[in-house]
């Protein structure tokens, strides 16, 4: 199969998990600039996706007013406050790290109450998503506006089970963007 075909194929199959949540708190229809956020998230999805395995979790973007994303075994849910606040280079930072922990094999529920191991888990999706970030062809070097802006949202620590915002900086703060 030629590469172009594969891609084609990959693009149409990834399309098609895609899929939208809306929080019953918040009002049910899509608006033309959700339906454009919908469609970037997707873009950015599928154009990290292919780096990672040759099976990918399902997309689901969730209306909601937390700046959130997660992955939950089978699928990878990014809420519409995280799409809106990020741009493009730090939103594929924030797939990335999700697309990680599916590559990774990490599920939450196996190291339940153990914050190290977590914490740890968290530091290798990391690790691994500045690998899918520069293959994808995004500016990992703007990711670091990702873990500026969760400081000055939540302060220095996403939650207790995550690196804290300056080592996640410190983390991707590579050579080449300086």
């Amino acid at each position: 199969m030629s590469r172009l075909k594969l891609c084609s194929y990959l693009a149409a199959l990834l399309s098609s998990l895609v899929l939208y949540v809306a929080d019953p708190s918040l009002p049910l229809s899509i608006t033309d600039p959700e339906q454009a956020q919908i469609e970037r998230v997707t873009t950015i999805y599928e154009k990290i996706a292919p780096f990672t395995m040759e099976s990918f979790p399902t997309l689901v973007y969730q209306k909601s007013e937390v700046m959130n994303a997660w992955f939950s075994g089978e699928k990878i849910t990014i809420t519409s406050a995280i799409a809106e606040k990020l741009n493009d280079d730090e939103l594929a930072f924030v797939i990335a790290h999700e697309l990680s922990h599916f590559a990774l094999g990490h599920l939450r529920d196996e190291v339940e109450g153990q914050e190290e191991a977590i914490i740890s888990k968290e530091a290798h999706a990391d690790e691994l998503a500045v690998y899918y970030t520069l293959r994808a062809g995004y500016d990992v070097c703007k990711a670091k506006g990702t873990f500026e802006k969760f400081r000055e949202l939540y302060g220095e620590s996403l939650l207790n089970d995550h690196p804290s915002n300056a080592l996640r900086l410190y983390m991707i703060d590579l050579p080449m963007c300086h």
